[in-house]
């Protein structure tokens, strides 16, 4: 796969967690959402005790203002509260997978996997999953869990893109194209749209380069003798 093909699989691979709060409260106005939601939570903080959905609320706004590290902090005070906890486990995966630490992020993904009553949750944790088994180079596990995220909510793109890269990894540009299709019909957006445009343009090359091979072999199996007959029946030699 060419670079920029990577650079837009790694944008397709970054992990997702659920709705942060930013997201709940998109109708609020912009100024209200950058410092009243942190505030708002801080103060909770501050005159509760051991409050699991406060931490995890603080974790999700930093992490999606890119504060990853103060996220993560409050995310594993949440967990200290209650080791269950799906929304803390989903961006503690997100925040440990962004880092590299897949076997981490394996393991709250898993958590998830397990325990969320939520499929729009489990589906999300068996996509990000993955992807981590994809980066670990177990195509086979990472299929069997894109494949899960569809059944789950067949309408996961993220899913869809992950199946085309596994196909695409292997060879199998058809199968890559389809999947890539599915996810560009499904959700039009840049990263489905150019992993296939080049996939189609790579599949055009293979299948071009696939029929001078053929023309080329059969050109050899012709004799010597024959290939003299076909020189002297050319349209070049009938003009002479």
């Amino acid at each position: 796969m060419g670079r920029c093909s990577q650079n837009f699989a790694q944008m397709a691979c970054r992990p997702s967690g659920c709705l942060s709060a930013h997201a709940r409260h998109a109708h609020l106005p912009a100024s209200w959402l950058l410092h009243d939601t942190q505030s708002f939570w801080l103060r909770t903080l501050a005159l509760t005790h051991d409050n699991y959905v406060a931490e995890a609320n603080l974790g999700e706004f930093l992490f999606n203002q890119g504060r990853s590290d103060e996220a993560a902090n409050h995310f594993r005070a949440a967990l200290a509260i209650r080791p269950q906890g799906m929304i803390a486990n989903l961006n503690l995966g997100a925040y440990e997978d962004r880092r590299g630490n897949l076997p981490a992020a394996i393991d709250h993904y898993q958590m998830v996997i397990n325990h969320a009553g939520d499929v729009g949750m489990r589906a999300t944790a068996y996509g990000s999953l993955g992807f981590v088994y994809r980066q670990m180079g177990q195509s086979m596990k990472a299929k069997q869990c894109f494949e899960t995220a569809l059944t789950l909510a067949p309408e996961r793109t993220r899913a869809m893109i992950g199946l085309g890269l596994v196909a695409q990894d292997s060879g199998d540009l058809a199968a890559a194209v389809r999947w890539y299709s599915r996810a560009v019909a499904t959700q039009p957006g840049d990263v489905a749209s150019l992993l296939l445009a080049q996939a189609l343009q790579r599949e055009a090359f293979s299948l071009t380069r696939r029929q001078f091979t053929s023309a080329s072999r059969a050109r050899r199996r012709i004799s010597p003798e024959r290939r003299k007959k076909r020189s002297r029946y050319s349209p070049a030699n009938e003009e002479r």
